[in-house]
């Protein structure tokens, strides 16, 4: 059975998350019981945390990324190529699942692929543990001409999932819909359900059960220590917010963003070299780099009102953006106070009604409204 692979696990967790996910999964492999899939993507998030999320900007540059990543075939990476397995085209898609399930049984894998399918359209999966976090927000490609990759993912669903997801299938939201990709998905799903159901998985031993009970209790005290840190930097973004002309905050928040092993540090430290002018060309070009890579995702908790093209950085934080107004999400995000690093906006001439309130919220703050061109900072 898999107390074995447990008790490595337990004796790894304290000072090797990686060594103890490898342990857990190892141990699913032995006995699959619904309990290691959840501490198994538990030990995985926390030894892949300081781990860049796959993104892009331009036409195929995720899918480019995710293909590079891939390669390397490192166990910690299955989480972030899980998380962007269908952004983008179902072309991309497929090729992607093609490689993904070529990797040994994985409950990560597993769990994910079943999330896909029984995903709620709220961004939230029934599944287990991996597919939680993912930028998935509802069952995508339900075109016809996209049945292959669905074909495709429940064919390997049928030869790897067991008996533990009968109820998630079962149950996933969404099921019997009124349109024909519906019709056709539960089919499938129909089919699909007594196949697994062939594969029981017995209940935890009682020596698997007090195993099982350690990691849970060693986890929970490593996510809360993870978690106190993000605490700490969300305090200091909000400190950042509430004195943009300060760079003392800045610089605490990159010390602490860099010692985390987020990307996010470095580039705060990089453009504070180049207010200081002490960046070389290398930095330089380090800074446009990580900028290109990160620029949606370093927009922060306003994204949803900014427009992805027409952005500068200064400092770490963006200084000039395009507005994107939308009166419901201006009700709750409309007063954060993340707007208060813009300098200058531009408001395009489809949105000069619907902006109005957006460009007096921050022209009240002493942001400068501009038509057209950029004064500060870089792209």
């Amino acid at each position: 059975m898999a107390a074995m692979s447990l008790e490595t696990a337990v004796q790894s967790l304290p000072s090797d998350p990686a060594a103890a996910t490898e342990a857990l999964i190892e141990a699913w492999r032995e006995h699959p019981v619904a309990e290691l899939v959840l501490l198994a993507g538990r030990a995985s998030r926390l030894a892949a945390a300081d781990r860049e999320k796959i993104t892009g900007i331009k036409k195929g540059e995720l899918h480019a990324a995710w293909l590079h990543i891939e390669k390397a075939k490192d166990p910690l990476d299955v989480d972030r190529l899980l998380e962007t397995l269908t952004v983008g085209t179902c072309a991309e898609a497929k090729v992607r699942l093609g490689l993904i399930t070529q990797r040994p049984a994985d409950p990560r894998i597993v769990d994910a692929l079943v999330g896909i399918v029984t995903i709620d359209g709220k961004g939230s999966s029934l599944a287990s543990a991996a597919m939680r976090g993912s930028t998935q927000a509802e069952i995508p490609y339900t075109s016809a001409p996209n049945r292959t990759f669905w074909t495709a993912l429940a064919k390997w669903l049928e030869e790897h999932a067991n008996a533990t997801y009968i109820g998630v299938l079962k149950a996933a939201p969404g099921r019997k819909r009124a349109n024909d990709f519906g019709e056709w998905l539960d089919a499938r799903l129909d089919r699909l359900i007594p196949k697994i159901a062939a594969r029981p998985v017995s209940p935890a031993t009682a020596d698997e059960e007090t195993q099982l009970e350690l990691v849970d209790a060693l986890l929970a005290r490593l996510e809360a220590a993870a978690q106190q840190r993000q605490i700490n930097s969300d305090a200091l973004f909000a400190d950042v917010w509430k004195n943009p002309d300060d760079d003392g905050p800045r610089e605490v928040l990159a010390d602490l963003l860099t010692q985390k092993g987020d990307p996010r540090g470095e580039f705060i430290a990089l453009q504070m070299a180049r207010h200081r002018g002490t960046l070389d060309a290398a930095g330089k070009k380090r800074e446009k780099e990580l900028l290109k890579r990160h620029k949606k995702e370093w927009l922060g908790p306003i994204a949803p009102l900014i427009q992805p093209h027409h952005i500068r950085f200064e400092r770490g934080f963006i200084v000039t953006c395009s507005l994107e107004p939308d009166a419901a999400l201006e009700k709750s995000l409309g007063t954060h106070r993340a707007w208060s690093t813009i300098r200058e906006f531009l408001v395009h001439g489809y949105a000069a009604q619907t902006g109005r309130t957006m460009a007096k919220m921050l022209t009240d703050r002493g942001a400068v409204r501009i038509s057209s061109g950029f004064t500060r900072g870089i792209e």
